[in-house]
């Protein structure tokens, strides 16, 4: 009654089915086609295979004495995918040395006691700085020059240290004061001496003296007296003219005593008078 007609085909409705990159562990696919009427398939995506991870070293991380490390490790520079975990390492902990304290000088500061790490370097016990003790001062005394010594003008140092604070100038020698002794005339039996010199101040003789031997006696006789009938005599000695010294002594020789002689007594004359009798 009515015929049909042919009516022409559409034509399919082309649709892009995007390429898919693969990933590390899944693949991807290549770009295809097909109709978004009928569904057909117009162009088949192609598998495209998993690319693998690409392996990156995560490099050890030693622990300091207060944070943590870290084992090796490793991921995936692609992904970012962990292939090989990373551990954990403790802090170590510091190694504690003792600095120790430092005593004050005269001059020169000193510090308390610390502590600090050996590894780091981290104070841990801060040191403190003591100031300087100064100078103990004591007086160098002065010291007079004599006659052949210099002497020291007085000064001053340190008991502690041994610092010179003021420094003793020396004063030179005052030299010898002379005077001179004069010659001393030997005797009968002790030397003299020439003219000589010394100093009045120190003592110090300047110029010797010499020696003048000892005169010697004069010797001079004392002659024998002989005794009497009453007085004593004495024997022959002798002396020194010089200077009296006895060199032979005089001895005594006893009175010899009287000897008695009868005088016999005279008659007297019509002219001349008598004697009694008498003696001597």
């Amino acid at each position: 009654l009515v015929a049909q007609k042919e009516i022409p085909a559409k034509g399919h409705v082309e649709v892009i089915d995007e390429a898919v990159e693969p990933t590390c562990t899944k693949p991807g696919l290549t770009e295809g086609k097909h109709c978004s009427v009928c569904g057909m398939m117009l162009a088949a995506q192609r598998e495209i295979p998993a690319k693998g991870h690409v392996n990156v070293v995560d490099n050890a991380v030693a622990p300091t004495c207060t944070e943590s490390g870290l084992t090796e490790g490793s991921h995936c520079s692609i992904c970012g995918s962990v292939l090989a975990e990373q551990w954990k390492i403790p802090a170590r902990g510091h190694q504690v040395v003792v600095d120790e304290a430092v005593e004050p000088t005269c001059t020169e500061p000193g510090r308390t006691a610390g502590k600090h790490c050996s590894v780091c370097g981290t104070v841990l016990v801060e040191q403190k700085e003591i100031p300087a003790k100064g100078h103990v001062e004591v007086i160098d005394e002065a010291v007079e020059p004599t006659c052949t010594e210099p002497g020291l003008t007085e000064g001053k140092h340190c008991s502690v240290c041994g610092a010179v604070l003021v420094a003793q100038k020396e004063m030179p020698a005052k030299g010898h004061v002379e005077v001179i002794d004069e010659a001393v005339e030997p005797t009968c039996t002790e030397p003299g001496l020439t003219d000589w010199m010394h100093c009045s101040v120190c003592g110090e003789v300047l110029i010797p003296p010499e020696e003048i031997p000892a005169k010697g006696h004069v010797e001079v006789i004392d002659e024998a007296v002989e005794p009497t009938c009453t007085e004593p005599g004495l024997t022959e000695g002798k002396h020194c003219s010089v200077c009296g010294t006895v060199l032979v002594p005089q001895k005594e020789i006893p009175a010899r005593g009287n000897t008695e002689v009868i005088d016999e007594a005279i008659e007297p004359t019509g002219t001349e008078p008598g004697l009694t009798d008498g003696m001597h």
